[in-house]
């Protein structure tokens, strides 16, 4: 297994006592996306699977969202995971997977998040472009529901974090989350699944946190 992430610290705390292969790299940089990947591919001699799960969005209202925030968040979640599908796919298994990790944002379109929401969007529309031009490869979209603990909303300012809240609720959206731990788990044993049946096709799978019982 190879991991990379944009910091090394990082994947040296999650990773260090694996055997998993480290590579620190920014996934909006072609050059080091291309380093990246042949690193990887050396190391492992070719892939089953590659998953993108890197991911960030902006909490603002659309009035105050700038262009560097627009650009931010289409560059981690649409422009990277093309250029690591792009320089992966010539190394991936006739027979493997290429996940991408997208989101239920644009399903419920938060107030507040409309630039992420868009760019994840934005990314449903490259998977199936991706679908389209290579239709004997597999491409799976993985619409994540809310998860914790993550780093999503780490910078989201505390002012409008509260009034986001309060708007998503008035909305409607469920607030509950999924463990990271659980959803990892779950999605090592689904990879396995999905690999260990190469003549079937799952486009898409949807996870959301089970509502509690009513009272």
């Amino acid at each position: 297994m190879a991991v990379a992430a944009r910091r090394s610290e990082r994947l040296e705390e999650a990773f260090g006592a694996t055997s998993a292969v480290q590579v620190p790299a920014d996934a909006t940089d072609v050059a080091e996306v291309a380093a990246m990947v042949a690193t990887a591919n050396e190391a492992l001699g070719g892939f089953d699977l590659v998953l993108y799960a890197a991911g960030g969005g902006t909490l603002a209202p659309l009035v105050s969202t700038d262009p560097e925030s627009w650009a931010h968040d289409h560059q981690v979640n649409v422009i990277g995971a093309n250029l690591v599908c792009a320089a992966a796919l010539e190394h991936l298994a006739p027979d493997g997977v290429t996940a991408f990790v997208s989101s239920r944002g644009p399903l419920d379109n938060h107030w507040g998040l409309a630039s992420y929401a868009s760019s994840k969007a934005a990314l449903d529309t490259a998977v199936e472009g991706w679908r389209v031009e290579h239709p004997d490869r597999r491409f799976l979209r993985i619409v994540m529901g809310n998860t914790m603990p993550t780093e999503f909303a780490a910078d989201f300012a505390p002012d409008i974090a509260g009034v986001a809240v309060a708007r998503w609720l008035a909305q409607g959206i469920p607030l509950d989350v999924m463990e990271v731990g659980d959803v990892a788990e779950l999605l090592v044993e689904l990879f396995g699944i999905i690999l260990a049946h190469p003549g079937i096709d799952i486009p898409d799978v949807r996870l959301d946190a089970r509502r509690p019982a009513w009272s």
